[in-house]
């Protein structure tokens, strides 16, 4: 298995039959709370799970004794590894990582979890908080599902509703992680799937 640079690696992944899935939403929106909840769940149904994370403000790290980059708690990828991810993948400008490879052991990966890369053809659950007052990344056409707490009254007035509806796509308020963690594991096994066919 090669590293992952861009989203045409990624694309590839999905290709290849390992489902991809973004959590997109701009900062604040509650992507890393998110995935640190669904982790655990979707881990106890059996998934490899791989975690990249994409930030294109650039990444900080912390440099261990021995000059190689390290982990430290607090951080995203800590979060996210001591949640239950297999691989925690860390990419944006200035990381140092951007040639990293996936080690044998992810050729395995029952899912690939996205968290940014929030304008890449993926498929994509869309988030946003009202507290916030930045809406979500794109048009509610682009996403299989929505997390928000949203009334009802104010999705409705959001451009694309109408269409998000006659698809019949669900909206899930942040706290239900479990059915949101369900929607996950269905959306993996649907591209398993289409993959098989």
């Amino acid at each position: 298995m090669t590293g992952i640079k861009k989203t045409e690696d990624l694309l590839r992944f999905s290709r290849e039959g390992i489902p991809v899935i973004g959590l997109a939403g701009w900062s604040g929106s509650g992507k890393t709370c998110l995935l640190e909840k669904v982790i655990p769940l979707l881990k106890e149904a059996g998934l490899t799970l791989i975690l990249v994370k994409h930030d294109v403000h650039g990444l900080k790290f912390q440099t261990g004794e021995d000059g190689r980059l390290s982990d430290r708690e607090g951080t995203d990828s800590f979060r996210f590894t001591r949640a239950g991810a297999d691989h925690v993948l860390l990419l944006g400008p200035g990381s140092g990582w951007e040639d990293v490879e996936l080690p044998p052991s992810a050729a395995g990966a029952g899912l690939i979890l996205v968290e940014g890369f929030k304008r890449a053809p993926l498929v994509q659950i869309g988030l946003c908080r009202g507290e916030t007052g930045k809406g979500f990344t794109g048009p509610l056409s682009r996403f299989e599902a929505l997390v928000t707490d949203l009334s009802r009254e104010e999705l409705e007035e959001l451009p694309g509703w109408p269409v998000f509806r006659e698809r019949h796509r669900p909206v899930f308020h942040p706290d239900n992680i479990s059915v949101i963690a369900d929607f996950i594991k269905k959306l993996a096994m649907r591209g398993e799937q289409k993959e098989q066919l």
